[in-house]
């Protein structure tokens, strides 16, 4: 569980790095440019990553034979991601931008849910709604 708990931490920390990094060269170059590195470090640490903990769980991909559409949406999905925080991190601050992409997130997992269940949990939309609160009453004190 505290694996779980650091790994979580870890994996924030290196978005805002990444973040503001690409927003840094984006101001530098451009944003393809930017959008182009962060993919080719991305796609570089990821072999790394399949090559030392994946098992079996490539097996999977292997045994379909015609994959949904949606399988496919993530590639052109996080370049349009990735863009557009290289284009904004240099326009609006840090906190603001996690707190819109945390919101997005959140409203993106209460969505899906309700999609691929057929329900939509009340207290998951009331827990989004009073987390995106708190967030916007930290961001006013500092």
């Amino acid at each position: 569980m505290i694996l779980s708990i650091i790994f979580s931490i870890l994996s924030g920390v290196t978005i805002v790095l990444s973040r503001t990094t690409n927003a840094l060269l984006s101001q530098k170059s451009n944003t393809l440019v930017s959008t182009y590195y962060n993919y080719i470090i991305g796609l570089i640490f990821s072999f790394i990553a399949l090559i030392l903990f994946a098992n079996n769980e490539i097996s999977y991909f292997a045994h379909t034979s015609y994959p949904a559409f949606y399988y496919y949406l993530g590639g052109p999905l996080g370049i349009i991601v990735v863009a557009l925080s290289a284009y904004l991190a240099i326009r609006i601050s840090s906190l603001i931008m996690t707190i819109l992409m945390f919101f997005g997130q959140i409203t993106a997992a209460v969505l899906l849910d309700w999609m691929l269940s057929g329900n939509l949990d009340l207290s998951n939309v009331i827990g989004g709604v009073f987390v995106f609160i708190g967030l916007l009453f930290i961001n006013q004190k500092s």
